[in-house]
This record gives C-alpha cells, sequence and structure tokens, in this order.
C-alpha cells in the first residue's frame, strides 16, 4: 500500500485502474506482494499526493493504521 501511496499517477484512477489489472491478472491469487508491481510503482514521486490519497480512500482501498 505504501508504495502505491508514494506513486503520482501521473494517469490518475485510470492508470491506478491499469496497474491493479495487470497485477492480478500476473499474480491470479493469493496476497499481492510489493515484487508484483510494475517497476513505475518502486520509483519515488516529489509531488504531493493528496488527490490521490483522497481517491483512493474514496475507493475504500486504504487500510486502517496501526
Amino acid at each position: 500500500m505504501q508504495l502505491l501511496l508514494r506513486h503520482s499517477w501521473p494517469g490518475n484512477a485510470t492508470q491506478l485502474w491499469q496497474v491493479l489489472k495487470q497485477v492480478v491478472q500476473h499474480r491470479g491469487t493469493g496476497q499481492t506482494m510489493p515484487q508484483d508491481l510494475p517497476p513505475e510503482c518502486w520509483m519515488v514521486s516529489r509531488r504531493v499526493l493528496s488527490p490521490l490519497y483522497r481517491r483512493i480512500h474514496e475507493y475504500g482501498i486504504v487500510t486502517p493504521a496501526g
């Protein structure tokens, strides 16, 4: 989740959706691991992620802290 939140997502929700589809198709079943994510998710963004965070939260993807 932290890797997904760090990425700038220049393509917005559409890009996030495509990455998640790709991971599910590749992984099939089981828990998604960080190494299942494409290389662009491993790059650190210097952009503020507030709009991305709100969108992820709206879709209920955010896990509770703690």
